[in-house]
């Protein structure tokens, strides 16, 4: 009885984790790391652009420069208890109430990492000077404040001042602004008005498939710094690493170990911990823009 719901358990509980679909991953980059020491990721910035060969065929030295952000692996755990009366009077649901809620709290421990990291915007990640924050009655979510932020991103140049050619992907919302940017982003086309009997505006949408839309609960959550019912931000693809995620030897999820009767001579039950390897940071502000909404 102990071997089998012990498997059951492993199996449900990373079902669970699995099926939870987290927002972040549009956005962010994956790295791994060998220990719990504070890493560096690395982005190098590689100066200068080819140039033609000289009829001599000497090829004329590029410069490299780097920037960097720490990032530091912190285990997180979670362990629960089921006793042996209650196994044995609940049919054995209660196994999947106990496995479901560990892979639940995994995946929303790692979630409210990500975002608490990106609301409380350490080091002024979006700052004006880094032209990717937008403020003022012109910011809330629409057309023209969703056509600045996109113009912001592809603005953006490296060390050299040469154009990163960045790629907008992800628009992230709060549930409250959910219906207005699937409209945004998803409208095959807009309506049209006149002034002056001049149209301004074309039937096609230029934003149709664009972007995707992530719908974010915890950007308007009061207990996460930096809350807001009307800011919404938006990124660059994983590959641009507007934020990282690292994991202890590239394990991207959680794990789980059970413990049967025989585990402890002064108990009787069955328990469960579960542990995850995880950490969070911002990295390449060019890659983000927030708009505050108001």
């Amino acid at each position: 009885l102990s071997t089998a719901l012990e498997s059951t358990a492993e199996k449900l509980m990373l079902k669970s984790y699995e099926a939870a679909a987290p927002s972040w991953r549009g956005f962010c980059q994956i790295m791994s790391v060998s220990d719990f020491k504070t890493a560096k990721a690395i982005r190098p910035s590689f100066l200068g652009n080819l140039n033609p060969l000289p009829s001599g065929g000497e090829i004329r030295h590029g410069n490299l420069k780097e920037e960097s952000v720490s990032i530091r692996v912190e285990c997180w755990a979670q362990m629960l208890r089921v006793g042996y009366q209650d196994v044995i009077n609940d049919d054995g649901s209660m196994f999947q109430q106990t496995s479901s809620a560990l892979g639940q709290n995994a995946a929303r421990s790692l979630s409210d990492a990500v975002w608490r990291c990106v609301m409380a915007n350490d080091d002024d990640y979006f700052d004006g000077d880094h032209n990717n924050l937008l403020s003022g009655g012109s910011s809330e979510l629409g057309f023209d404040s969703l056509s600045e932020a996109i113009r912001l991103m592809k603005a953006q140049v490296d060390l050299g001042g040469r154009p990163l050619d960045l790629s907008p992907r992800v628009l992230a919302v709060p549930p409250s602004l959910e219906l207005t940017a699937l409209q945004l982003v998803q409208s095959q086309s807009m309506a049209r008005y006149t002034t002056d009997g001049v149209d301004n505006v074309p039937e096609g949408n230029p934003m149709h498939g664009r972007l995707s839309v992530t719908s974010e609960s915890r950007l308007s959550n009061s207990t996460f710094t930096g809350y807001s019912e009307t800011a919404w931000y938006l990124f660059g693809g994983p590959e641009s690493a507007p934020v990282v995620v690292a994991f202890l030897n590239g394990l991207e999820r959680p794990v789980i170990q059970s413990f049967g009767l025989n585990s402890e001579v002064s108990t009787l039950g069955f328990a469960w911990r579960c542990w995850f390897d995880f950490g969070v940071a911002l990295c390449d502000w060019r890659a983000g823009v927030r708009s505050a909404g108001v």
